[in-house]
């Protein structure tokens, strides 16, 4: 949120297009500027860009085609390279088609998103209410990793006191280790909140930008941040840690649904 709330007093001061371009011409000059946008264009976006279709094709193949998401040569198949690669060119090709469309297949993904979201965290709810009416023992799989497991277990799986909890999950591990961890998984959770940035690309087509671009900024990551916190809390409700850690993509859906 905080920075989230810097995009948004730098998109408020400096309302001009580029976003991130336009701070560094203002604050550092021409060249400092250059430098970021040939970074950005050749390295940063199309890495990032790569990343997240490649993880998208993961997903898709072990759904989908049904290979393993935990295989060490998951990217090395064909299959989900071509996904990778056709994913890119399809959404370069609705960009291409025009504005309005493009915008158009966004919201339409965002709508899609947040529709599986919510069937997620509404399948949880309702496993913890029916674990709750019938004294912990809500429709669990029939088969497969989640069987013969409850809801009411899972929960109670993670009652750990703190004490013990700090005790066991830092015993051995040095204070690089743990700084290494958190920057991990601080780069990760990044990736739920880079909207932000790219909000401040069109700052200067955007009415009174002063006002409406800190608060579409600041709005979106509290939606974001709601949403994601309520999603793993979902997660953790249905699945113990240990079953998280080394889940495939579809066992949470399966363990929702009793296996179907």
């Amino acid at each position: 949120l905080f920075g989230g709330l810097c995009f948004a007093e730098l998109g408020a001061v400096i309302p001009s297009s580029g976003g991130q371009y336009a701070f560094f011409r203002e604050v550092f000059g021409k060249a400092s500027a250059f430098s970021f946008s040939w970074s950005y264009f050749w390295a940063i976006k199309a890495g990032s860009i790569s990343i997240i279709n490649l993880i998208f094709a993961r997903y898709f193949a072990s759904v989908v085609l049904r290979l393993d998401v935990q295989s060490e040569d998951l990217d090395q198949r064909w299959e989900v390279k071509l996904i990778a690669v056709g994913s890119i060119v399809l959404l370069t090709a609705f960009n291409c088609i025009g504005v309005k469309f493009a915008s158009r297949v966004t919201n339409a993904f965002v709508v899609f998103k947040f529709f599986a979201f919510g069937s997620i965290m509404g399948l949880a709810a309702l496993a913890l209410v029916m674990s709750a009416a019938v004294g912990g023992t809500p429709p669990v799989p029939s088969s497969g990793p989640n069987a013969n497991m409850t809801v009411a277990g899972h929960w109670n799986a993670l009652e750990v006191s703190r004490e013990s909890y700090v005790t066991h999950a830092f015993a051995g591990i040095s204070l690089l280790q743990v700084c290494k961890a958190v920057g991990l998984g601080t780069i990760a959770a990044l990736w739920a909140y880079d909207g932000w940035a790219d909000l401040t690309i069109m700052a200067e087509e955007i009415k009174e930008p002063e006002r409406n671009v800190p608060r579409a900024i600041v709005l979106g990551t509290v939606i974001v941040i709601a949403v994601y916190v309520m999603l793993n809390a979902a997660y953790f409700c249905v699945l113990p840690v240990s079953q998280i850690l080394n889940s495939k993509a579809s066992t949470l859906f399966s363990c929702l649904t009793g296996g179907v």
